[in-house]
């Protein structure tokens, strides 16, 4: 009787609460389409996701990390310009901003592991990688 009670509390109670799953600001910031990436990653239009081996795809596709061969530090800066116009009846508006940034910053760590002397090299545990 008493588990009765408390759903039917549970259920009055429930919908008098407010619940939100995003804010207004939140639909603004992933609507952005300015993802931090290293310059390979955007000459190829972000489309290296699957491939790996980019320090860029490992937020996506962190089995790309299993491609590198050595160890990698990667800095990309980045400088992007906007520049708007608008214009309503008789009047006209202009607005030009430039933001300069890091676009990108990582490093991919390349560590092999030790064989003895008469082991097969392509078999095995061959390496570790780790990425920051």
């Amino acid at each position: 009787m008493k588990f009765k009670n408390l759903i039917f509390l549970t259920g009055i109670l429930l919908p008098v609460s407010s619940v939100f799953g995003q804010y207004a600001e939140d639909a603004l910031r992933f609507s952005q389409i300015d993802h931090g990436a290293t310059a390979r990653f955007r000459g190829m239009g972000s489309a290296q996701i699957a491939l790996g081996g980019d320090i860029s795809s490992l937020n996506s596709n962190p089995a790309g990390l299993g491609l590198f061969t050595r160890s990698e530090l990667t800095f990309t800066p980045q400088y992007s310009t906007n520049s708007l116009s608008s214009q309503y009846l008789s009047s006209s508006s202009n607005s030009n901003s430039g933001k300069a940034g890091i676009s990108q910053l990582g490093a991919a760590f390349y560590v092999p592991m030790r064989k003895h002397q008469q082991s097969d090299d392509k078999t095995g545990w061959l390496s570790t990688n780790f990425a920051v």
